[in-house]
């Protein structure tokens, strides 16, 4: 029978709580009571056995596993007894108070004599109470001395957890489980009730969740974690977040990794867009059958397409005449920009994220560019190394041939392991493969002549037509445009308001874009069309639910800039 906490002991953790004292547990008793009957239910009023009491010994050890959950331990070692045991408590010699019981079957404890070793017991009890390791003072891991079977048993759930990713998806639900909504009640929606996996982690929704929403549109995640309480029951747990915020996975203040995902947009009281993953995995084998099938084709088309225009080239040739100019920027044509790569899916600004996200639907590549300490350009995001390679400093600082070296730790969990930081000429050249556009953010430079290194870089591959660098500094792009008058310029940005001088001067600029924060679209859609009036370009950042990116188009926006490879740009 699991140990308990007595009404005593529940009284004098409120008593101290109240009056703001430590608390203090310091003996084990252990007692062998007849009759007792271990597999009966605990009696929180029972009192020390007194007359039964075989041994008393002091709290040897004691650990903080939460700040809800403490244990206490001692070890009864080999020259302890003989005797028997069958009852333990917990005591506060300090407040003469029985804290908690525990009834277990008849034990016998052995004592080393004639040679014969005996044997060596250890006693831990739980306490689980609302504060209790502020109210004991403890905050010591059990870790520092206990057997440290911590990091494999971690190693083991995380292994758990990557085989079911492996099996059928890192975040899929089975049936309606966790899907989200609306009620009768005006404002109130409920998450069925059923199980998921977050992560790989399987949670459970016992009974329907019902929440109250007082404005929109509204992001429901379910954030989920691995916890046992202080009967070593351990399972994955979940809660609720409603934001409108865009939110990661994070590590609380007690060291546990929470897994957040986003299972629903509510945009009105009767409007719920359902992002749960509810295949298996014989509907994902499916899935990529069909895919294959279908990239199989489309790569056959474009083939054909391209074996075609070259014969009309050679034919225009032959007979005198010019080969038509390819238009590579077009303010009204629609275009799926996959950001960084689509990061939430590849390791971004890597040559991987890249290829993988022109087969996974992007139209147009998004980068970054960072100026290394001896000129040369790589594709890197961060203004530090640390955060995302296995490297450190800051790049600026950096030398090509250790920035070679760093590999990316990024998107864990997945087989896109070892990615190197690539130069921007390998984006240029896969780019100029597979006619695309690239649209290349202006990050770290050492100073303004490392702009002429991008856009001889550009030059140097042809690719004028095809780069709109970018900048949150307007001067930026005015340099740009002083040095070369063919390559693009966008000013990325999120203002609501006294955008007008911009526009006016991309316009004046030419092969020029806005580059405006999703967000602040939505709020001033009157930028959509103030901008086409001026023949530049827009797109919005970073949008990554298919039910903003259909808000965006129906108020004129075309080139969606995402994380990932949206199905309804």
């Amino acid at each position: 029978m699991a140990s308990i906490i007595t009404i005593a002991g529940e009284k004098l953790f409120a008593a101290k709580a109240q009056a703001n004292e430590q608390l203090d547990i310091d003996t084990f008793i252990f007692a062998n009571v007849p009759a007792q009957d271990a597999s009966r239910l605990l009696d929180r009023s029972e009192t020390i056995p007194s007359e039964h009491i075989v041994h008393q010994q002091s709290v040897q050890q004691y650990g903080r596993i939460n700040g809800n959950v403490v244990v206490y331990s001692t070890v009864l070692d080999s020259v302890t007894g003989p005797f028997n045991f069958n009852w333990v408590g917990l005591y506060s010699s300090v407040n003469d108070t029985l804290v908690a019981i525990n009834h277990i079957p008849v034990t016998s404890k052995t004592v080393t004599e004639n040679g014969v070793a005996g044997n060596t017991l250890n006693r831990n009890f739980g306490i689980e109470y609302s504060g209790i390791a502020e109210l004991t003072g403890i905050n010591v891991e059990p870790e520092t001395w206990q057997l440290d079977y911590t990091a494999r048993l971690n190693g083991m759930e995380e292994l758990t957890r990557q085989l079911a990713a492996d099996m059928n998806g890192k975040n899929w639900f089975i049936g309606d489980g966790f899907k989200v909504t609306p009620r009768e009640t005006t404002n109130s929606f409920k998450v069925v009730a059923g199980v998921g996996y977050v992560a790989g982690l399987r949670i459970a929704l016992d009974a329907e969740h019902i929440f109250v929403i007082s404005n929109y549109p509204q992001f429901v995640y379910v954030d989920a974690w691995f916890d046992g309480n202080s009967e070593s029951v351990w399972k994955g747990k979940a809660t609720f977040i409603i934001s409108s915020d865009e939110l990661d996975d994070y590590i609380d203040n007690t060291g546990k990794q929470h897994y957040v995902l986003k299972i629903a947009v509510v945009s009105s009281a009767e409007d719920v867009e359902d992002l749960r993953n509810i295949k298996g995995l014989a509907e994902k084998l499916d899935d990529y059958s069909s895919e294959i099938e279908r990239q199989v084709s489309e790569s056959t088309q474009e083939l054909s397409g391209k074996v075609l225009k070259n014969q009309q080239d050679i034919e225009a040739l032959q007979q005198g005449q010019p080969t038509p100019t390819v238009t590579s920027f077009d303010i009204d044509k629609p275009e799926l920009i996959a950001h960084r790569g689509f990061r939430g899916q590849f390791p971004q600004n890597t040559m991987l994220a890249m290829s993988r996200a022109l087969s996974n639907g992007a139209d147009s590549l998004e980068c970054d560019i960072q100026v290394s300490a001896d000129g040369e350009l790589f594709l890197f995001h961060d203004d530090q190394v640390n955060s995302l390679t296995n490297g450190s400093g800051t790049f600026t600082a950096l030398n090509a041939s250790y920035i070679e070296s760093l590999v990316f730790d990024e998107v864990a969990g997945t087989s896109f392991a070892s990615e190197g930081i690539p130069y921007f000429s390998e984006l240029l050249k896969l780019a100029k493969t597979k006619d695309v556009y690239v649209y290349a953010e202006i990050k770290g430079y050492r100073n303004q002549s490392d702009i002429d290194l991008i856009i001889s870089a550009i030059e140097a591959e042809n690719m004028e037509q095809f780069v709109m660098l970018q900048s949150f500094d307007f001067t930026d792009l005015e340099y740009v445009r002083t040095k070369n008058q063919t390559i693009g310029v966008g000013y990325l940005g999120s203002l609501t308001a006294n955008y007008e001088t911009y526009v006016d001067s991309l316009s004046n600029m030419g092969h020029s874009a806005l580059l405006w924060m999703y967000t602040a679209i939505l709020n001033s859609p009157a930028i959509v069309q103030y901008c086409k009036g001026k023949s530049v370009g827009v797109a919005a950042w970073t949008v990554n639910t298919d039910y903003d990116a259909q808000r965006l188009k129906k108020i004129g926006v075309n080139k969606i800039m995402s994380d990932i490879s949206l199905g309804g740009v």
